[in-house]
């Protein structure tokens, strides 16, 4: 079977840009990395107020052998995630315990190449939520610097269930304060409004409902920081998203 890769750089950041001669060495600067040092709520309720950080693939996967990199700046070495829960979903609503991994903590060279993680064995996610369970002694934050995935290519069986028609469009875009989302559909559904940053980030969720036709939805974004973000409506195995420019107004 012929097997894909795609990886996960934190920040977004999509390409290696390091000027290392072996691409799987890893930068130590702390700008290329993921570090958390306030706890929020989780996408998945079981695990509460705690460090994550939840990918979001863009449709689902079959997810083979994974790769992790430790956060690896020499000053937030503690900081590295020593043991994680894995969960995984195909609708960021509903969330599948996968189970624990453990990672060993960087060595803030420039020669660091990271470490093999769990094999998923074909696990269909478009979801993949890693949460802290501890790191190497900092009790105040937790970081990590990279994924890397292998997988066999899009779900068939999944791919035939996101081909109902709904369309989904977002005003006034640029928006400061309340987004209004109009979706489109043939079919009555349940789902949420989820707002990601662009490193795939779950800021804000809102249970929703829509009905045969068009739905005008409101969605908050009082408090939310300047930025770029995906907005997607998420139901049972579908998802529609679109971009959304956050400002403030002066």
């Amino acid at each position: 079977m012929k097997k894909f890769l795609f990886s996960i750089i934190l920040l977004a950041i999509a390409s290696y840009g390091y000027s290392q001669c072996f691409t799987d060495r890893h930068n130590s600067s702390t700008d290329q990395s993921w570090l958390s040092c306030e706890k929020s709520v989780s996408p998945n309720s079981d695990r509460g107020n705690t460090h994550w950080i939840m990918y979001d693939f863009g449709d689902v996967y079959k997810l083979g052998q994974s790769t992790f990199w430790n956060i690896n700046n020499p000053d937030e070495l503690r900081s590295g995630i020593r043991d994680a829960y894995v969960d995984y979903s195909v609708d960021g609503i509903n969330w599948t315990q996968w189970g624990t991994m453990h990672l060993e903590m960087a060595d803030a060279s420039g020669f660091y190449e990271g470490e093999e993680g769990p094999h998923f064995e074909d696990m269909e996610a478009r979801y993949l939520l890693i949460t802290v369970i501890d790191n190497y002694g900092n009790v105040a934050c937790a970081g990590l610097s990279e994924i890397r995935i292998e997988h066999n290519g899009v779900s068939t069986a999944t791919q035939d269930e996101l081909l109902v028609d709904i369309k989904m469009s977002v005003n006034p875009n640029p928006a400061s304060k309340i987004a209004f989302v109009q979706l489109s559909s043939e079919v009555i559904s349940k789902g949420v409004l989820q707002l990601t940053d662009i490193g795939g980030k779950l800021i804000k969720s809102q249970p929703t409902e829509i009905v045969s036709g068009t739905n005008q939805l409101q969605f908050d974004i009082t408090g939310i920081a300047a930025g770029q973000y995906l907005i997607s409506y998420v139901s049972e195995n579908r998802s529609h998203s679109v971009n959304l420019s956050v400002v403030h107004d002066n």
